[in-house]
């Protein structure tokens, strides 16, 4: 529903500027030498450009029917957030840190130590925990001591299995933020347009350091100060 609201408000901004923004799944686009066109059944016609708000790893398990790799390269239709973003998207990104050209200093000074499965101790250590190089809203961040002995043998059994699509790395302490003398579990985001922040957001969770689909939005207020 979250994904909804932002693509039904972005949508309605640019119908107040006199443009058609129709708003479809991948199912609906349809790909000729590159260029997109839209058959949804209420709205078609050849499309101008795209904005995509459609997770990647969702698109990879759609049919290569659909044309979709056009979202990530040789699509004429311009796209706004493409495909290729996922680069950066992969939580395995760290692990090539060192054969890019770009230094990312600030990346690597925040950022847990992350390392491949093969290559840390997290099926004994409880230091470590698992996640996914891809998900949502915290869907796979796997840490042993808070979860079921049964619960943690499936979801290790699982990255075993897939060991490339997953990342190993180190925990650490989410500092708490107190209302009403309960602790709460901040998770601050931010948004970027070509490199420039471009908004933020903020979840926080109750009763779990992980902040998972679970937790709430929250009001995230900047001082004129800070």
């Amino acid at each position: 529903m979250e994904d909804h609201q932002v693509v039904g408000y972005l949508a309605a901004r640019l119908r107040e500027r006199g443009l058609a923004a129709p708003v479809v799944s991948p199912l609906h686009l349809r790909w000729s030498d590159g260029t997109a066109n839209v058959d949804s059944g209420w709205w078609s016609g050849r499309v101008d450009a795209i904005v995509r708000f459609y997770q990647v790893e969702w698109l990879a398990k759609l049919p290569r029917a659909l044309g979709w790799e056009h979202l990530f390269v040789g699509g004429v239709t311009p796209v706004a957030n493409p495909g290729t973003a996922a680069f950066s998207e992969s939580k395995r990104l760290p692990l090539i840190w060192d054969r890019l050209r770009a230094p990312v200093p600030t990346w690597r000074r925040l950022l847990p130590e992350t390392r491949p499965l093969r290559a840390a101790p997290w099926a004994a250590d409880d230091g470590w925990l698992i996640k996914s190089a891809f998900s949502n809203t915290g869907d796979t961040v796997s840490v042993r001591s808070a979860m079921t002995t049964a619960a943690w043998r499936r979801r290790a059994w699982t990255a075993r299995l897939a060991s490339g699509q997953w990342i190993a790395q180190r925990r650490f302490d989410v500092v708490p933020v107190f209302h009403e003398g309960e602790p709460l579990s901040p998770c601050i985001g931010v948004y970027t347009v070509n490199g420039a922040a471009a908004g933020a957001y903020a979840r926080i969770a109750s009763g779990s350091a992980i902040i998972d689909g679970t937790a709430r939005d929250a009001a995230l207020l900047l001082s004129e100060d800070a």
